[in-house]
Formats: structure tokens, C-alpha cells, sequence
């Protein structure tokens, strides 16, 4: 069976409200553990090249997001998740396991657009345009 950690962890959730099941597969928890999840099997996988090409790729198109959009905040979210996972992919332990704990520890980050609270990041990193605050 392979493991489908984002939908797993939502379904371990047991919400039962399909807009709240959206929000926690792609902007909450689900969606955190789905990044750092596959970034971290990419980077163990494939390699640092590959994966940094793929994970980067794939959000490529919407690093020139305006500042606050849903895409912005994302984009970011996406990123950030993906950079935890390329290093939890050095340490011992499955990456789904290392990926938990580290959102358990509020180590991911989750889609501050929406008001979450965990892993408040610097966009500006990724993003062209920084956040001004």
C-alpha cells in the first residue's frame, strides 16, 4: 500500500466537512505533511539535483505572486515545507516520521493566509516580492 501522508494524516483528523478536509489537505496539516513528506523521498531518492529541480519547478510559476494572495502565502508555504524536508532527509527514521514530528513540534509551516499560527516564515526568501510588514 503506499502511504499518502497528507490525506492520511487529514483522515486520522477524522473531519468530516469536505471544505474543511480541502483546507487541511492543501493550506493545513495535510498539505505540510504532503511537502516535507515528498521532498524529503525526492531528496533520498533521487538526489539533491533532481529534487531541487522538481520541487522548485513545480512552484516556478507562482514565485512572482502578489504579496498576500492565496498563491503568495502558498507558494511560500509550499517552499518552506519542501526546505524542511530536504533536511530531515539526512536523519535516521522514515520521512513520514520525521516529517510528523517536526509538524508536532510546529516546525512546518501551514498557509498563514488562512491564519494559521505554526512556522510564521520569511517569504522573502523565496518569493520575488518581500513581505512588508
Amino acid at each position: 500500500m503506499v502511504s499518502r501522508p497528507g490525506r492520511d494524516f487529514c483522515k486520522g483528523m477524522k473531519i468530516t466537512d469536505s471544505k474543511m478536509s480541502d483546507l487541511c489537505l492543501n493550506d493545513g496539516p495535510g498539505g505540510a505533511m504532503r511537502h516535507c513528506v515528498g521532498s524529503c523521498e525526492m531528496y533520498r531518492n533521487c538526489g539533491a539535483a533532481c529534487a531541487s529541480s522538481v520541487l522548485n519547478g513545480h512552484e516556478q510559476p507562482y514565485i512572482n505572486s502578489p504579496v498576500g494572495s492565496y498563491d503568495y502565502w502558498d507558494t511560500c508555504m509550499d517552499l518552506y515545507n519542501n526546505s524542511v524536508g530536504k533536511h530531515l532527509a539526512g536523519r535516521k527514521g522514515s520521512c513520514e516520521s520525521l516529517c510528523k514530528t517536526a509538524l508536532g513540534h510546529g516546525n512546518l509551516s501551514l498557509n498563514q493566509g488562512f491564519g494559521y499560527g505554526k512556522a510564521k516564515v520569511d517569504c522573502s526568501q523565496w518569493m520575488k516580492t518581500p513581505l512588508r510588514r
